[in-house]
């Protein structure tokens, strides 16, 4: 091995010498900051929409009534970067720059067959999954692919790439098992069976979750929702646990469903039940609110920003906001209750937001 010797010429500043080393290293690291490429979030945004009937039938509802259709979640389109407002604790965040990506989707649909859809209002329930499923087929579109995977009751496993025909003959055998309700444990596995199925990440991927699940460990539940955010995979819940409690026809309890759906970026879609004489409405409005989570799914916000960490928080515009509120008059009792809580319009987000690589 040779080795190069060199000496400085006589008379050299070393002082200078080393100011141009420091700032040729500045320079460097200014121009690395400078590459670094910004942080992306990927966003959902939706309204409110609450049933003509809210507002003009007397509140509240009668005690033997499960008549009131929920508010279905309708995605707000034509977002840009003053749409959105963005703090890390106290602190603004500039929105770099915001992208409608409405591009092909993957979705995979898991239907959870317990007891639950035939126990509850004396099995009125019980066509719901299956009408869901059919729902979101019917009004696919052409760019995008599913797949299907039951969490609990019979096995059904349609993998992404199978042939449509398949996948429509599948959804015959979507009938309600005699397997108890709370089954969490089931689900969950069943979450992240499906998760390998994505691969590759691409942009809006998406988890159909019909029927939810009401008893899980949080940390189980905290450790699927960080592995399907890792992949950018997000839940949507159609009729979680909490649509089947003895708290209607108002619920506040947050069953663990809803959690991991609001931790990837996802939300709930709850089920409604127009009562044992009006089967065909039921049919009706299950279609609705199928196809509302599925157009959810379509629709994804590129946000990018300089930074993300888990104190940062995302709303709407308070001048956006105010022009979806729910539509007056309201009954004045559930225009009460209506007011405790934050309605009208929802950004959906992974939360905590992971720490930008």
């Amino acid at each position: 091995m040779h080795r190069i010797a060199w000496s400085a010429p006589p008379g050299t500043d070393w002082n200078k010498v080393r100011t141009h080393l420091c700032a040729l290293l500045l320079l460097s690291v200014g121009a690395a900051y400078a590459q670094v490429a910004p942080c992306t979030v990927v966003v959902d945004a939706a309204k409110l929409q609450l049933p003509r009937e809210l507002t003009v039938t007397p509140w509240p509802p009668p005690a033997n009534g499960y008549g009131y259709p929920p508010a279905l979640r309708i995605p707000l389109r034509g977002l840009s970067s003053e749409s959105f407002v963005v703090r890390d604790g106290e602190r603004p965040v500039p929105v770099l720059s915001v992208d409608e990506d409405t591009g092909p989707r993957r979705i995979a649909l898991v239907v959870v067959l317990d007891s639950r859809w035939r126990r509850v209002v004396h099995g009125g329930l019980a066509e719901a999954p299956r009408t869901a499923v059919r729902a979101v087929l019917s009004n696919a579109r052409p760019e995008d692919s599913f797949a299907l995977l039951t969490a609990v009751g019979p096995r059904i496993a349609v993998p992404f790439g199978a042939a449509a025909s398949e996948l429509r003959a599948r959804t015959t055998q979507l009938s309600p098992s005699q397997t108890p309700l709370g089954r969490g444990e089931a689900v969950l596995n069943a979450l992240v069976e499906v998760a390998d199925w994505f691969g590759r990440p691409q942009t809006g991927d998406s988890i159909l979750l019909i029927g939810g699940f009401r008893k899980a460990s949080r940390a189980r539940v905290s450790q699927v929702g960080k592995i399907l955010v890792n992949r950018g995979i997000r839940v949507f819940v159609f009729g979680a646990a909490s649509d089947y409690m003895d708290c209607l026809p108002v619920c506040t309890e947050q069953t663990p469903d809803v959690t991991l759906a609001l931790a990837t970026g996802g939300t709930n879609q709850e089920v409604a039940y127009a009562g044992p004489k009006h089967p065909d409405e039921s049919l009706r409005l299950w279609q609705n609110e199928a196809k509302s989570l599925y157009d959810m799914a379509t629709l994804a916000y590129i946000v990018r920003l300089p930074r993300t960490g888990p104190r940062m928080w995302m709303r709407l515009s308070p001048s956006l906001g105010a022009h979806l509120a729910y539509p007056r008059p309201l009954p004045a009792g559930l225009a009460a209750m209506l007011n405790k809580v934050d309605v009208g319009a929802h950004l959906y987000y992974p939360s905590p937001l992971p720490v930008c690589p």
